[in-house]
């Protein structure tokens, strides 16, 4: 199993709240069209001591599923909603064990 997590850095004065409902729908709806994987959690509302704006975790079966998610249709118009927003991405996968 692989463990994806995506945090975002937005451009000052972008307003998350206008598109992170419908950003987190598109998400949602692209895992539910493919087994193996799953969106553990979504989060457009960090606390105050955040450095960052937004963060999807989510899991894969295994690498090969991130790629196919990535270049799913319904997962290229999440990422659509973000173009010009985003002043930096930061992204770690890696292999977890699952009882």
């Amino acid at each position: 199993m692989i463990r994806h997590v995506v945090m975002w850095k937005f451009h000052e004065g972008v307003e998350v709240s206008d598109f992170a409902q419908d950003f987190h729908a598109y998400l949602e709806e692209t895992a539910h069209q493919m087994p193996g994987v799953k969106i553990d959690q979504f989060s457009a509302y960090p606390l105050p001591s955040s450095n960052m704006d937004m963060i999807l975790v989510s899991t894969f079966v295994d690498e090969s599923q991130i790629e196919l998610y990535q270049n799913h249709p319904i997962h290229k118009k999440a990422t659509a909603l973000l173009e010009g927003k985003v002043a930096s991405r930061s992204c770690v996968d890696y292999e977890i064990n699952i009882r």
